[in-house]
């Protein structure tokens, strides 16, 4: 039994010494978006969530200057484009998106006509490992049989945030 116990115990210390060093900057790129103008309050959304979980958020004026100068489309970042933004901004994690209309009708048994509302696309890309570590289109109208949840776009950046803390970053 005592060896057992050594032997979890020494496996503990291992998993535990062996963990990636958690993600302190974060740099949010301005939203892509087609349809409506909710990029500023999708910003200041993000923002607040990650400054709420201690992230260190990069506003200042000279990084969008810095940015600007790449001349890249916000839309779609790869390993290149974040990449050459490593180089010129020392960040973590690169939140970047985008924002268009996507309504499709689907059929229930319970209602006639269940709307799935999804606008935000939001992906986080890891620039110490080089990989994308969240993409997920937020779903505004939550249902569950006749129960319904409607997340408002002030939540959003505080439960990606969450998200990213819980997966260890």
């Amino acid at each position: 039994m005592k060896a057992v116990i050594i032997i979890l115990l020494s496996f503990i210390q291992v998993y535990s010494q062996s963990e990636v060093e958690k993600a302190k900057t974060v740099l949010i790129l301005p939203f892509y978006e087609r349809e409506f103008n909710v990029s500023s309050e999708l910003y200041h959304s993000l923002k607040t969530g990650f400054m709420r979980e201690d992230y260190i958020v990069l506003t200042n004026d000279t990084v969008w200057n810095k940015i600007d100068s790449l001349d890249i489309s916000f839309n779609d970042i790869d390993s290149e484009i974040a990449d050459s933004i490593k180089k010129i901004i020392d960040c973590d994690l690169i939140v970047y998106g985008r924002i268009d209309e996507d309504i499709k009708p689907r059929t229930s048994p319970a209602h006639d006509r269940n709307v799935s509302y999804k606008p935000f696309i939001i992906k986080v890309y890891d620039t110490r490992t080089q990989s994308l570590v969240l993409y997920e289109r937020i779903e505004l109208i939550n249902r569950w049989g006749l129960f319904s949840d409607n997340t408002e776009i002030h939540d959003i950046g505080y439960k990606t945030a969450l998200k990213l803390r819980t997966r260890g970053y």
